[in-house]
């Protein structure tokens, strides 16, 4: 995803990183620190509930970055886009997938028009086998169309199942069997799990506007 980025917006080697202040935020900054080639001239942290975003927005407003990120996923980074966009910030915005789902595209408004979001490679309108069952079954037991986290969990299931055939329900058995998960074919798309269980899967980039997403790069 970063590669993606990168290839396709060669003008932002100065990127403001704004991340949640938890586990998850922490671990995404590292990741994006260890594998942006530009700078990170600003490393903010915000909380999961924060409303008032003004010392975090001048701070942006007033550096010389190109480019933000906002890896979040609950309302606050939301608001965060928004206030953003009302202080008159130009720059490209790129948000973590979670912040593209509708409760928080409903609560970013029109600033949520030109972001760019990274997003799996799951299309609930897609045609392939896989995807169309887990579809389909998913509709028919919860009334409406899955997103994202919905497949997330339908492939992690399907890897524990792999595991635990293979080895059987001890903690160990199941370490070796997920550790060996090299080219899991799910509604994700091809995942991968590394030794420390980590499970590497396909991102694509997706920009909103008028409703609707729009593939940048994958």
């Amino acid at each position: 995803m970063i590669s993606c980025l990168e290839n396709k917006f060669p003008e932002i080697d100065k990127l403001a990183f704004l991340y949640v202040n938890d586990e998850f935020g922490v671990s995404a900054l590292k990741a994006f620190e260890n594998r942006f080639k530009g700078e990170l001239v600003i490393k903010e942290a915000y909380g999961k509930s924060d409303t008032d975003f003004r010392t975090i927005v001048t701070k942006v407003k007033y550096s010389n970055s190109k480019g933000v990120y906002i890896s979040g996923y609950t309302s606050s980074g939301a608001l965060l886009i928004k206030q953003l966009r009302e202080a008159d910030i130009k720059i490209p915005i790129f948000a973590y997938f979670a912040l593209a789902l509708p409760a928080h595209l409903k609560a970013t408004g029109e600033a949520a028009n030109g972001v760019y979001y990274t997003a799996t490679l799951f299309d609930a309108s897609s045609s392939d086998p896989i995807v169309s069952k887990f579809i389909e079954s998913y509709k028919k037991r919860y009334g409406e169309v899955p997103n994202s986290f919905s497949a997330f969990t339908y492939d992690a299931i399907y890897m524990l199942k792999s595991a635990i055939e293979k080895y059987g329900y001890t903690t160990e058995g199941v370490k070796k069997g997920l550790s060996e998960i090299k080219n899991f074919s799910g509604v994700l798309g091809s995942s991968r799990v590394q030794q420390n269980r980590d499970v590497i899967y396909p991102l694509r980039v997706v920009q909103f506007d008028n409703e609707s997403f729009k593939e940048i790069c994958r």
